[in-house]
């Protein structure tokens, strides 16, 4: 199995638990493994891709990883306001992933959730129909 297939896999994992902790209603970590579902399958695209991570990492940063979606993606998506669509998603599933894991004060509505699940489903959903069944 190749690396990215794994990242893809674990992509899939991701989203099946994000979906059963927000069926239990723990809002936070469902959170958590949404992010986690799309920077994933975002990981799996670049590795896919031949990119190499820095400095023998297994993938880049949670920072980086948005801009490379739009950077460098373009092999398997075309469209730039797709690429930029993508890229925002990720880095704003980041940012409401570093506030429910790490702000115990902020505000994690049934709103937020079901936002944050639909566009985590969005980036999970194209990034796996662009890359090859195999």
């Amino acid at each position: 199995m190749a690396s990215w297939q794994k990242w893809q896999m674990m992509a899939d994992e991701s989203l099946t638990a994000a979906t059963i902790l927000q069926d239990a209603g723990s809002q936070r970590p469902s959170i958590s493994r949404y992010y986690y579902a799309a920077f994933q399958i975002s990981t799996a695209t670049l590795l896919y891709l031949r990119l190499t991570p820095p400095n023998g990492a297994e993938g880049w940063s949670h920072v980086d990883t948005p801009d490379l979606i739009r950077t460098r993606s373009e092999p398997l998506v075309q469209s730039r306001d797709l690429r930029n669509n993508l890229a925002r998603r990720l880095a704003e599933l980041y940012k409401l992933r570093i506030e429910a894991d790490y702000l115990g004060g902020a505000e994690i509505s049934e709103r937020k959730l079901k936002l944050q699940a639909s566009s985590a489903r969005y980036v999970i959903k194209f990034l796996s129909e662009v890359l090859p069944k195999e």
